[in-house]
């Protein structure tokens, strides 16, 4: 018989299965001096690193939880193509926001903290970020590797880029600096970067760079986790079916078992598989009703999401059947963003990012939040990688005037006046310039 395999959410759990949640003086840079500054940021940056003997794994308030899923499920929701694999990481969407941030002020920060943690702090956002940084370096199992850096326009920003800011991206984030021209060399450099570390999952972020361009503040990170058992050859079935979002059937490579983590709530279905270290995990959820996947993500509330995750139980033998799948995925999150109510932020002439810069005549705001996903999956495991980068754009010089001319080549009158009354002090009429 036919298993009918319709539309289904795989959520990859991308952070540990404990889920996590979001929630100055200004020293003017000299170029001669700036790169021997950023020599000094760059150092590697590795999430592969062992645990440090007595490592304490933060730990997150549930409100913090709270928030950081709210964030990734509106922002889920926000993301979707309709018919079409879709795939965002908001861990990694949290920490390039979370660099633009340190940078904001005023109603744009405002902004920013209430859809990353509403009540938050930006003190308590950088304290969030580093925790998660922290928590993903040093997880056990799975390999996880993330990397921060900031781009900067020489031509903008040579001399103006806020020392305080570079140095909070730094310490809060280990974030990379690099100031240098935005020409051909930078579009390959930034991509070559992004390769590097996806590990080959995202060739590139970006294909040309606009004149407007000032910065990239850019995230990436790839998760690569062993199966806790992983399918023998046997459970494997090379002739499946999956059944398409236009109720088309495909061949596809199940991987089959029985399993013993179940999930249910009201309006799926779904199971847990573990990777190694079982702090990261593979989620499944199967809509009851069959229909359009993104009419159930449309639907989905926090705790709709946590109240499917809570119903884990082992009372039960659970038939599986998982299809390989690999695919990429890209958006640009400007819409969902303004729709979650961060809409400053990208409006020329209202944003305020001025504490990225020490001249008030750099006025910043974001152009593109650009968000590139990757996932392989098989009968050994899953690996992924996100990237995603956000722009910011120097504001546009206001249109020039209309001209007029007034050319003094002929006869005219002067008057010599009080600037606030107009009261002439002197007035006269000039038809001849010879003395």
């Amino acid at each position: 018989m036919k298993k009918r395999f319709a539309k289904y959410i795989a959520v990859l759990v991308m952070i540990p299965v404990l889920f996590l949640s979001g929630c100055s003086g200004l020293d003017v840079f000299e170029f001669n001096i700036m790169n021997e500054l950023f020599e000094d940021f760059n150092e590697p940056v590795s999430s592969e690193n062992p645990i440090p003997e007595g490592y304490d794994r933060p730990v997150l308030t549930e409100d913090m939880n709270e928030a950081y899923i709210d964030f990734s499920i509106e922002l889920f929701k926000r993301s979707l193509t309709e018919g079409e694999n879709s795939l965002i990481s908001p861990a990694s969407a949290e920490f390039a926001l979370a660099m633009a941030l340190n940078g904001a002020d005023g109603d744009t920060l405002t902004e920013m903290l209430t859809i990353l943690c509403p009540g938050a702090s930006k003190e308590e956002i950088n304290t969030f970020v580093q925790d998660l940084n922290s928590m993903l370096t040093y997880s056990a199992g799975a390999e996880i590797h993330i990397a921060n850096s900031m781009w900067s326009n020489e031509s903008i920003l040579g001399n103006c880029l806020n020392e305080t800011y570079a140095n909070t991206l730094k310490e809060t984030m280990n974030a990379e600096a690099h100031m240098l021209p935005f020409d051909d060399g930078a579009v390959t450099e930034i991509n070559n970067w992004v390769n590097t570390n996806t590990d080959g999952m995202i060739p590139s972020l970006i294909k040309e760079i606009d004149p407007l361009t000032a910065m990239y503040l850019i995230n990436a990170m790839t998760f690569e986790g062993k199966w806790e058992e992983a399918y023998k050859e046997h459970q494997i079935n090379e002739n499946g079916i999956f059944t398409n979002a236009d109720d088309e059937e495909e061949t596809a490579r199940m991987l089959c078992e029985v399993g013993e983590y179940y999930l249910e709530n009201d309006d799926a279905t779904g199971f847990i598989k573990y990777y190694e270290g079982k702090e990261y995990a593979f989620m499944a959820m199967l809509p009851k009703e069959e229909g359009a996947i993104e009419d159930y993500v449309a639907d989905m509330t926090t705790e709709d999401y946590m109240e499917f995750f809570n119903s884990l139980t082992t009372e039960y033998d659970v038939v599986t059947e998982l299809p390989c799948f690999t695919y990429s995925y890209d958006i640009l999150l400007n819409d969902a963003l303004k729709d979650m109510g961060m809409s400053t932020a990208f409006t020329e002439g209202l944003a305020d990012f001025s504490l990225m810069v020490t001249d008030e005549t750099v006025n910043l705001h974001i152009s593109k939040v650009i968000h590139k996903t990757y996932i392989e999956l098989n009968e050994e495991g899953t690996k992924a990688a996100a990237v995603t980068g956000v722009e910011m754009q120097n504001d546009m010089a206001p249109a020039p005037k209309e001209q007029k001319e007034v050319i003094l080549d002929r006869p005219f009158v002067f008057a010599i006046v009080d600037a606030k009354t107009g009261i002439p002090v002197f007035i006269g009429t000039l038809n001849s310039v010879a003395e």
